[in-house]
């Protein structure tokens, strides 16, 4: 409310919930409150901005800093005894927190990381990253600029992510939101620019205007993650079984067992390049293992038959639901070296691009969810007509909203797939679960956010397994304990 002076926020507090209209000190944090949103009228606060809020020692102090800009009467919301992995506030924490433990943790331990995860933080002058994408230019398949962050100068992009707009409607949102556009760090592009600037990506389609992205961005070269991280675990120890599923998991009190038997199936492609999984019975008996203590499982889509024993509520209650899409990705040398280090997004058409390391186009996106069995899942099929979930989602119409989408499936070289990501029932946070005090920990549903989100549920995992809770107290509302 607009008072005199600084402007104050009445009628947000214990008291005031049971009718005491003299109330005039925020308390914003009670137990199992949270900060949701706030109007905008108070200059850039973001979502990450009201996370701090939150978790600052003194809550109404932070509020009234804010506060003090604002021009108008302000609107807050909160969440009172709700479900924190719901609030936008508490997701975008966890998000900041993710690139921060990529940054801060996973980079400076496992530089070769670089070889997969494409991101200004692997250029940052001086540290391990930036001196293993020099000393490794062919893994890395890009050169870092001097200023990993520098805006774009003559024919290189830089680095990060480029959001490119095909109206000019949103080009004219985006330009009223002064706040916004400086809150983010971004760099805008005009239509003359980004046409010019972005003229590999665009297959000849004209676009409106962009913007770029260096400060929370980048990509996964999903193609090379999992071998990089094999190779780093390997040296430490750890061992592989391939070709193996989980059948059955249990726990006593000093071990936990599980059963693994052949996993039947292969890949086949059809005459338009198009990939898929045949699921077929494996013959072969049934081992068990009981020399582990403690159990992560990383399931994806698929749960599984010995996840659904454990836990009947991931499919039963629908907790976990596999999303489905689409991916495309060319013949190589299609985009020269100066473009393998920037994503792009298209995003009225929510298509994303990036380069494979040998300049391939990879192109990605689509989201509608499958009937929810395992079979489904895992045969990752590529719609050739319009689905059930309404033409939207038919994959040859998705890639060809954009030019370069279609000029690609034109290409009878072009591979085709289809995809599955798990997503939990929180939206835009993972599912950790605990169970048996931590014995065995879930940690999967990140959706299409899961390689922003592992970097911090693996750490969150690793502590619910070691200790049975998690070490930050800004994040015990993060996962179950069952």
């Amino acid at each position: 409310k607009k008072g005199e002076g600084s402007p104050k926020v009445v009628a947000i507090c214990s008291s005031c919930l049971s009718g005491d209209d003299d109330a005039e000190a925020i308390t914003a944090i009670q137990p199992g409150w949270h900060l949701e949103t706030m109007e905008r009228e108070i200059k850039q606060v973001t979502p990450y901005e009201l996370h701090r809020i939150n978790e600052a020692k003194s809550p109404d102090e932070e509020m009234q800093k804010l506060l003090a800009e604002a021009e108008h009467p302000v609107k807050l919301k909160f969440l009172i005894r709700g479900e924190p992995r719901t609030n936008q506030a508490y997701e975008a924490g966890f998000f900041e927190a993710a690139g921060h433990r990529l940054r801060d943790f996973f980079l400076v331990q496992y530089p070769e990381l670089c070889e997969a995860v494409i991101t200004p933080f692997c250029c940052v002058p001086g540290t391990a990253a930036r001196t293993w994408v020099d000393n490794n230019p062919h893994k890395a398949g890009y050169r870092c600029l001097a200023d990993p962050f520098a805006e774009a100068n003559g024919n290189d992009n830089g680095m990060g992510v480029t959001h490119i707009f095909s109206t000019q409607t949103i080009v004219n949102n985006m330009n009223a939101d002064g706040d916004e556009k400086n809150a983010w760090s971004l760099e805008v592009w005009n239509s003359s620019e980004t046409n010019k600037r972005m003229k590999p990506w665009l297959g000849g389609q004209q676009m409106f205007g962009a913007a770029t992205n260096r400060q929370e961005s980048g990509f996964v070269r999903t193609e090379l993650i999992f071998s990089v991280i094999q190779e780093i675990l390997t040296r430490k120890g750890a061992s592989f079984r391939f070709g193996r599923e989980l059948a059955g998991i249990s726990m006593t009190a000093n071990t936990t067992s599980r059963e693994m038997r052949p996993a039947g199936g292969h890949w086949t492609n059809s005459a338009d390049n198009v990939r898929t999984f045949q699921q077929v019975q494996a013959k072969g008996e049934t081992e068990t293992f009981h020399n582990f203590d403690r159990v992560v499982i990383s399931t994806g889509g698929a749960i599984g038959s010995a996840l659904d024993d454990l836990d009947p509520t991931l499919k039963g209650d629908h907790q976990l639901l596999p999303l489905m899409g689409y991916i495309i990705v060319g013949p190589p040398e299609q985009l020269p070296p100066s473009e393998r280090d920037i994503g792009v997004v298209f995003e009225n058409e929510h298509m994303y691009l990036r380069s494979t390391m040998n300049g391939s186009f990879a192109v990605g996106g689509g989201m509608y969810f499958g009937d929810g069995t395992d079979e489904d899942v895992r045969r990752l099929r590529w719609s050739s007509g319009v689905t059930e979930q309404m033409g939207y989602f038919d994959a040859k119409n998705y890639m060809e909203q954009a030019e370069i989408g279609k000029q690609l499936m034109q290409d009878p070289k072009t591979l085709k797939l289809g995809g599955c990501r798990p997503m939990s029932v929180f939206g835009n946070f993972p599912m950790l679960k605990s169970y048996g005090g931590g014995r065995v920990v879930l940690n999967t549903g990140g959706g299409a956010n899961g390689f922003v989100t592992s970097w911090k549920s693996a750490q969150l995992a690793t502590d619910v397994v070691m200790t049975g809770t998690v070490e930050e107290p800004a994040w015990e509302h993060a996962f179950t304990k069952l």
